[in-house]
């Protein structure tokens, strides 16, 4: 037997990461199939938005703050060979998401059925915005800080638009499915 909750937190996933990697492509080609590029993390980091938007909106927050909890201690375990500050960006990095999945899905919750994405994105932008010191710390002190940040929150914008954007499209399917079947019945 089907578990209509669980086919909804999987359509979510799967349909917000597929926002993340498209918007990717959209906006920086094919950098985001390269591991070497920053533009990589619309797979990496959309997969772990995708799967916490998608928890959160199944009514499963607390399982989305044990999964960014785990990315947050991921990042964290790199320390040795990446340093502290990239270590705790995955920190704030999680939590931001966990804080943007709230807030999206406060505003499903509030009615809104579509364009919770063009919020959520700039929201994931912020959070970019807030990492970007931690992450890219020699680039901002030797380098052009106002380019290093615009870069990272573009990332970020791309990947909470995608993944927003995904999450809403499995919404409204599954809206306009439940619909239908009350229609012929």
């Amino acid at each position: 037997m089907q578990n209509p909750a669980l086919t909804a937190i999987l359509g979510r996933f799967w349909l917000g990461a597929a926002g993340a990697f498209g918007a990717g492509l959209l906006a920086f080609r094919l950098d985001v199939v390269d591991p070497r590029a920053p533009a990589f993390q619309c797979v990496t980091v959309g997969l772990v938005a995708a799967a916490a938007f998608s928890l959160v909106r199944g009514g499963r927050a607390g399982q989305a703050a044990a999964l960014l909890a785990v990315f947050a201690l991921t990042r964290l375990g790199l320390v040795h060979s990446e340093g502290w500050l990239a270590g705790l960006s995955g920190i704030v990095l999680g939590s931001g998401i966990f804080v943007v999945a709230m807030i999206f899905d406060l505003l499903a919750r509030r009615g809104i059925v579509f364009f919770k994405f063009v919020v959520v994105g700039p929201l994931l932008g912020g959070v970019y915005f807030a990492v970007a010191p931690l992450v890219d710390f020699e680039s901002l002190v030797l380098g052009s800080a106002t380019a290093t940040l615009m870069r990272s929150v573009f990332l970020g914008v791309v990947i909470g638009d995608g993944v927003g954007l995904g999450v809403e499209v499995a919404d409204l399917l599954r809206l306009a499915l439940s619909r239908a079947r009350a229609v012929t019945q």
